[in-house]
């Protein structure tokens, strides 16, 4: 039988709050509460409180409850919810394409517990960022710090824990993700170097020789062809005179730079090898770890969208946090 009043501790432990904030919410007049004795610093609680926060009622005394006003704390929890309904993974070419170089940029950008989206390079991608427990010292970050630390306050305690745990499950599945294509990436690369002798260049400048695109484009396509998808076909390579110099394109996208016709015409068919090469049945292991994890991640991500679009669209913001 669920009893009329608890301790704070009780009370602490449901609403996933320490004692100490429970007590000064107390001493506050943010719940209602009575003490034991006067001499004492124990409190009880009426149950009822429970639900009165998890729909995000405010207590107001005696005189009792006025009607709810949206508050600008709330509307921030509200725009904030819906800033996270925007998440998405990169596309599958961009999710090789960022990684320019072969540093570990993404541990920077995958860390922690919330993500939000980011620009990279003009596109809008999905990544975590650090904002719980962060040591910035600049106002602004650590300002959304907050604000997104009482979101998940309000949809702990506002019947939707199963959607914070959600959002920490896809930041796992993100980074096993990014990990699986920059893996993917550099199995590419090292055999393009072993084939060719030549170093693929870790940005698009016009020097000569193996572009990003060289390696990127196997990757896509045998994460596509994988897919059912086939991205690439013979007619889209083109090789066309710039200037002085000659480019070899595939699908629109310049994959090598040479003074010689003939050079770009063996790197045309060492791409199409490379590529029949990575989308063989004996090499499909990589690629459909990067089909299977993105694939989870939707279903998740969808699910998730679905709660925080209810969760900001009730007339009563549900839940509380430190903010309220």
């Amino acid at each position: 039988m669920d009893k009329e009043f608890l301790t704070i501790k009780e009370f602490a432990e449901k609403i996933f709050y320490s004692e100490r904030q429970v007590r000064q919410m107390c001493i506050d007049g943010k719940i209602e509460a009575k003490k034991i004795t006067d001499a004492t610093r124990k409190w009880l609680i009426p149950s009822s409180e429970l639900e009165r926060l998890k729909t995000g009622s405010k207590f107001t005394g005696k005189a009792g409850k006025k009607p709810y006003e949206e508050t600008p704390h709330t509307q921030k929890m509200r725009e904030l919810a819906k800033e996270l309904v925007k998440i998405r993974l990169p596309s599958v070419m961009d999710s090789f394409e960022m990684w320019q170089s072969e540093s570990d940029s993404y541990s920077l950008l995958c860390n922690d517990d919330v993500f939000f989206v980011i620009e990279v390079e003009n596109r809008e991608i999905a990544a975590f960022a650090e904002l719980e427990g962060s040591e910035s010292t600049d106002y602004e970050t650590a300002e959304a710090n907050l604000a997104w630390k009482a979101l998940l306050s309000h949809l702990k305690t506002g019947g939707y824990l199963g959607v914070s745990d959600k959002i920490k499950c896809c930041k796992l599945k993100m980074d096993a993700y990014f990990e699986c294509c920059h893996e993917f990436l550099k199995l590419v690369k090292k055999r393009i170097e072993d084939n060719t002798g030549l170093l693929v260049v870790s940005n698009y400048s016009e020097a000569f020789g193996l572009t990003p695109f060289f390696a990127v484009l196997i990757c896509v396509d045998a994460v596509r062809t994988y897919d059912g998808r086939s991205f690439i076909e013979d007619s889209f390579y083109r090789i066309e005179e710039r200037g002085s110099d000659w480019v070899l394109t595939c699908n629109g996208l310049v994959i090598s730079i040479d003074d010689s016709k003939v050079t770009l015409s063996i790197y045309e068919n060492m791409h199409k090898d490379l590529r029949l090469e990575f989308t063989s049945r004996d090499k499909r292991e990589q690629t459909k770890a990067i089909t299977e994890i993105r694939k989870d991640f939707e279903d998740t991500i969808n699910e998730v969208r679905k709660n925080l679009l209810t969760f900001a669209g009730q007339g009563t913001l549900p839940g509380h946090c430190e903010l309220c």
